[in-house]
């Protein structure tokens, strides 16, 4: 159960990268709104070709490989402990690089000489991705700590009695 929820998570996130993220105004009035694959591939602004930062390609990237992992241990039978990192850095991920980009758009946006008319506002892509960010990182977290409490111990080494 557990692990088909992760997979459908990770699709909402997928899907969230497409999705608006920022939108920047002039004086109340919409002037553009950019999605994560607008801010990773370069979007034309105003008549103005943007350069792309590629760094936010490793959001769907990683996503498309939890997929494939997720898939591989429902399809497989193998221990969700398999994905539980992949999973809590893929949810890390999803929250990190859209309030980077967040930060660094408002900053550019506010920089020296730009109009104080100017705003930047968060769009339903960039809480998607944070919900979706979470959601995976407490799976993880979830996987983790499930799976330490119940490891056996090694051949290796002796049981600890009471």
């Amino acid at each position: 159960m557990r692990l088909s929820l992760s997979i459908a998570w990770a699709i909402a996130a997928l899907i969230c990268f497409f999705l608006p993220w920022f939108q920047v105004s002039c004086g109340g009035v919409q002037a553009f709104s950019v999605s994560g694959w607008q801010l990773a591939s370069g979007a034309e602004v105003l008549g103005e070709r943007q350069g792309g930062h590629a760094y936010v390609l490793i959001v769907p990237l990683l996503l498309l490989a939890l997929l494939v992992l997720l898939l591989v241990t429902l399809w497989q039978g193998r221990s969700r402990f398999t994905s539980a990192v992949p999973e809590l850095v893929a949810g890390a991920l999803c929250i990190l690089v859209p309030v980077i980009e967040f930060f660094r758009l408002r900053a550019e946006v506010h920089g020296e000489g730009k109009s104080a008319l100017l705003g930047v506002f968060t769009r339903y892509g960039f809480w998607g991705m944070l919900v979706c960010g979470l959601a995976l990182a407490a799976g993880g977290i979830r996987s983790l700590v499930s799976n330490t409490r119940h490891t056996p111990p090694s051949r290796d080494q002796p049981a600890k009695l009471p």
